[in-house]
């Protein structure tokens, strides 16, 4: 190696073509970096279009059912409005023996 003015020279030629080389690569990786995000990130969308397609579809189909459901709760409790208010304060009295074991 030689520490003349030229030897220099040619070191520092070098290294500016290694650096720009250097960013290349960098800029290129960046790009690839960039293409595979947006990639998963359609993939991730595209999934999750599918759950909630089939979640869509197994609501409605259930929506009937829970219907049924409600109004057979709904008529048990015109028919037995003492044993519904029993139920609530049942229900409310949980509810504030949590409340107060929490504090």
């Amino acid at each position: 190696m030689s520490f003349g003015f030229r030897g220099w020279h040619a070191d520092e030629d070098d290294i500016e073509v290694r650096l720009r080389q250097l960013r290349k690569e960098v800029s290129a990786l960046s790009r690839a970096v960039t293409r595979r995000g947006e990639r998963g990130l359609d993939d991730t969308r595209e999934a999750l279009s599918e759950v909630v397609s089939d979640l869509s579809d197994r609501v409605s189909d259930m929506l009937p059912e829970v219907r049924r459901r409600a109004r057979a709760i709904e008529h048990s409790a015109r028919e037995h409005p003492a044993a519904i208010a029993v139920a609530g304060m049942l229900v409310v009295g949980l509810a504030l023996t949590l409340l107060v074991r929490r504090r």
